[in-house]
């Protein structure tokens, strides 16, 4: 169990470095650096498909976590209680109506301070959220908010838990108005 300690406190010294150089800097930029201005190695997009929903139609909501090339994260379901886990949450406005996601099973990775394989996500990670707009759902713009919770560590150390957020607009269309992916008219 020294090893369990001995990594949480890289962490826990990691998330102490970046509260002092300030928020939006990571303490490590890369495997083995340590730059302390990189970017975060986590991104997260989002998007609506359609994006002019129609009352009584589901679209698809594709939301992606790009991890970059030495780091991983781990998977929704972590092979040990102190790990953290990958969480997604998507907030769709009333009267819009989404499914919990579906989380992708995690790579097996054998790390070398880990004694048993870790469940983990690299490269880059997918979900396709439902997102069903009732019937008689009036017109109008409205957005929706996706964040993903995560811990991003390479073969060394981990940083800090983060949280990322992105907002996906959506455009109800009103009665008659067809969505773009369905008015295949020639004009």
């Amino acid at each position: 169990m020294d090893w369990v300690r001995s990594f949480i406190r890289r962490g826990c010294a990691a998330a102490g470095a970046a509260a002092l150089l300030g928020a939006g800097l990571s303490a490590s930029a890369a495997p083995g650096s340590t730059a302390s201005t990189a970017r975060p190695p986590v991104t997260l997009t989002a998007l609506l498909s359609p994006t002019v929903l129609s009352p009584g139609k589901t679209g698809q909501l594709v939301v992606k976590l790009r991890v970059d090339p030495g780091w991983h994260v781990n998977s929704n379901k972590p092979t040990e209680s102190y790990l953290i886990p990958t969480v997604m949450k998507v907030d769709v406005p009333a009267p819009l109506r989404t499914q919990p996601p579906k989380y992708p099973a995690g790579k097996s990775v054998l790390l070398s301070f880990s004694p048993k394989p870790l469940s983990l996500y690299e490269g880059t990670v997918a979900w396709k959220v439902p997102v069903t707009v009732p019937p008689g759902t009036p017109a109008g713009a409205k957005r929706i908010a996706v964040q993903v919770q995560y811990q991003a560590c390479d073969t060394k150390s981990c940083q800090p838990p983060s949280t990322l957020r992105v907002s996906v607009p959506a455009q109800i269309a009103g009665t008659g108005t067809k969505s773009p992916a369905t008015d295949r008219r020639k004009k």
